[in-house]
């Protein structure tokens, strides 16, 4: 029995399928494309329907749709995955960290309520937060 291939390796998927313009003479329909699902037997492309197919592979339908509607129409290759691509909107950005520390040096602190003893962490003092200290400066 063949191990699956992860999802992210859309190759295998453009391999297996086909996917060719709706043949009709009439203009109307939102249909584009039907889709041929095909396995590779011992080299011999062999042609199965779309439960067959879906069910020994394991996938829903929404894989298959995602890697056609998003290839590259030039190369017929799958488009790069994008996720982690963008940077993170909510980084600050870097600055110099004797100013940062320094910043959070000039609020007022209290020792930990539980264990004083035993630790050496401060607290910010109770009517504080991380909203009023933005709002202060």
């Amino acid at each position: 029995m063949e191990q699956r291939v992860e999802a992210e390796d859309d190759d295998w998927i453009e391999d297996e399928e086909d996917n060719e313009k709706k043949k009709r003479k009439i203009k109307s329909s939102r249909r584009k494309f039907f889709f041929k699902y095909f396995f590779f037997v011992k080299g011999e492309k062999i042609h199965v329907c779309k439960c067959f197919y879906l069910g020994t592979l394991s996938i829903s339908q929404n894989p298959v749709y995602t890697v056609h509607s998003t290839k590259n129409i030039e190369t017929n290759t799958p488009t790069q995955d994008q996720r982690g691509k963008n940077g993170n909107s909510r980084r600050v950005p870097k600055g110099d960290p004797v100013l940062v520390r320094e910043h959070m040096k000039s609020f007022p602190v209290v020792e930990s309520h539980y264990r004083r003893a035993h630790t050496k962490r401060k607290y910010l003092v109770s009517h504080l937060s991380i909203v009023p200290p933005s709002v202060l400066h």
